[in-house]
C-alpha cells in the first residue's frame, strides 16, 4: 500500500510554508510570500513578523502577508502605532508565550479605543494573537496573527499549528540576522512605500530623493512642475520649490521649528502656471522617535501626489490625508460620494446607523461643510489651500 499523501494535502502546503521561510532567509523568496502562506495555511487574514532593535528601539524588519492594503501600514506607522494597546503588554512577553486580544482588553475596548474604532476595524480587522520568536540582547521579534473582523479569535487548532511552525521560524529569522549583520539600510519603509499606487517619494531637509515608488518615477519623468536631478527633487516654478521647502520646515525637519509647534503634515499645491498639471501635495514629517525609526535614523518627510486634472477619482487615502479624517471616516466620506446612502453605508460596514451618522458630523465638521449634500462638491475640489509664503522662506 503506498504511504504517498494526495496532491495538495495539508502535509504538503505546511512543507512547502516552511520551506519558503527558509528561502527568504537566504533571499530567494519574498518574506512577504513565506508570510502569505503561513496566513493561507492557518487561516487568517494577515501574519506579520516584526524585529525591534533594543538600543535604539528601531525597527529592523517587518514582513507581512495577507488581504492587507499597503495604505494600512502607512497609517499605522504615522499615526496610530503610538497608541496601540497592544504594545505595552506585549513588553513582559516571555519567549514562546501567547498574547491574545480577547482575553487581555474588555469588550468595550473595541468601541472606545481610536485605535480599534478610527483605524483597525474599518480597514477591516480585529482580534490579534501575538507571541515572542525571539528575544535576546540586541532585539525582539514578534509574530502577530490577525483576523477579519468577521472571525472570531484564533482557535486552540491554529494556535497550535503556529507553535508547531515557531522553530522553522526561530531558525530562518537567524539565519536571516546572520546575513544582514552590518547592513543598516532597512528595506522595510521602501517596501512599504513601493505598494503604494499612488506616487510618493521619501525625501529628507535637502530634498534628498531617498526613494520614489514606481508612479512618482513615472511622475517624475513626464516633464511635468517636479522632476529629480542628481538624486534631488526639483521644481520647473522657483513658487513652487519655496512652498515645498516651506513646508519640510513646517514639518520640524531643518531644527528651526520648536517641538511643540511642528506640524504632523502640511497640506499644499504645486504646478498652478500654465503648461503644468496641477498637483495635491500631502506632506508628512517622519520622525524617527515618533516611528520606530521606521523611515531612517534622521528625520525624513513622505510626499503624497495627488494629480488634479482629468477624472476626479476619491481616494480615502488621499481625502483622509488631507482632511484631517480618521481611516473611518474616509472611508464613509468616499462611499457617500458615490453614491450610497446612510444605511446602505452602515450595511455594507456593518455597524450601527448612528454609528454613521455620528461619523458623517465629523466628517462636515472638519470639512467645513453644514450639508451632508455639501459634502460631493468640497471633497471632490479636495482642499483649495496653499502655504503662505514669505521672504524667509526663500532658501537655497
Amino acid at each position: 500500500m503506498s504511504s504517498s499523501r494526495p496532491p495538495d494535502s495539508f502535509e504538503q502546503r505546511y512543507d512547502a510554508c516552511v520551506e519558503a521561510f527558509y528561502g527568504a532567509s537566504v533571499g530567494k523568496v519574498s518574506w512577504s510570500i513565506a508570510c502569505q502562506n503561513l496566513a493561507d495555511l492557518v487561516g487568517v487574514w494577515t501574519i506579520q513578523i516584526t524585529g525591534i532593535g533594543k538600543r535604539a528601539m528601531a525597527t529592523r524588519f517587518s514582513w507581512d502577508g495577507g488581504s492587507v492594503p499597503a495604505q494600512v501600514w502607512l497609517d499605522y506607522f504615522t499615526r496610530y502605532h503610538a497608541i496601540n494597546p497592544r504594545i505595552p503588554p506585549s513588553v513582559g512577553l516571555e519567549v514562546g508565550g501567547w498574547q491574545h486580544d480577547h482575553e487581555l482588553f474588555p469588550a468595550e475596548i473595541y468601541e472606545e479605543s481610536p485605535f480599534f474604532r478610527e483605524f483597525l476595524i474599518p480597514y477591516g480587522a480585529k482580534y490579534c494573537s501575538a507571541t515572542k520568536l525571539i528575544d535576546d540582547d540586541d532585539m525582539v521579534v514578534i509574530l502577530a496573527a490577525h483576523l477579519k473582523r468577521d472571525r472570531p479569535p484564533l482557535t486552540e487548532a491554529q494556535v497550535g499549528l503556529l507553535d508547531r511552525v515557531r522553530c522553522h521560524l526561530v531558525q530562518a529569522i537567524e539565519a536571516y540576522r546572520s546575513l544582514q549583520r552590518g547592513l543598516s539600510d532597512s528595506l522595510i519603509a521602501r517596501t512599504m512605500l513601493d505598494a503604494l499606487p499612488q506616487p510618493v517619494m521619501l525625501v529628507d531637509e535637502t530634498l534628498y530623493l531617498h526613494h520614489f515608488n514606481r508612479a512618482a518615477a513615472d511622475m517624475l519623468g513626464a516633464s511635468g512642475a517636479v522632476f529629480e536631478r542628481g538624486g534631488m527633487l526639483r521644481f520647473k516654478e522657483r513658487q513652487d520649490s519655496d512652498r515645498t521647502v516651506l513646508a519640510i520646515r513646517e514639518l520640524g525637519l531643518t531644527g528651526a521649528v520648536a517641538l511643540d509647534e511642528r506640524q504632523h503634515q502640511v497640506v499644499f499645491r504645486l504646478g498652478e502656471q500654465a503648461g503644468h498639471a496641477e498637483l495635491l501635495v500631502i506632506a508628512i514629517g517622519v520622525h524617527p522617535e515618533e516611528t520606530m525609526a521606521m523611515f531612517g535614523g534622521a528625520p525624513r518627510a513622505i510626499l503624497l501626489f495627488h494629480r488634479l486634472d482629468g477624472e476626479v477619482r476619491l481616494d480615502p487615502l488621499i481625502i483622509g490625508h488631507a482632511f484631517g479624517l480618521t481611516p473611518a471616516e474616509a472611508q464613509v466620506a468616499a462611499t457617500l460620494v458615490a453614491g450610497q446612502t446612510i444605511a446602505e453605508v452602515a450595511k455594507s460596514r456593518c455597524v450601527s446607523l448612528e454609528t454613521v451618522r455620528s461619523q458623517v458630523r465629523s466628517i462636515c465638521a472638519k470639512v467645513g461643510v453644514s450639508r451632508q449634500a455639501d459634502l460631493a462638491r468640497v471633497l471632490t475640489q479636495l482642499p483649495q489651500v496653499n502655504l503662505e509664503l514669505s521672504p524667509r522662506t526663500f532658501l537655497r
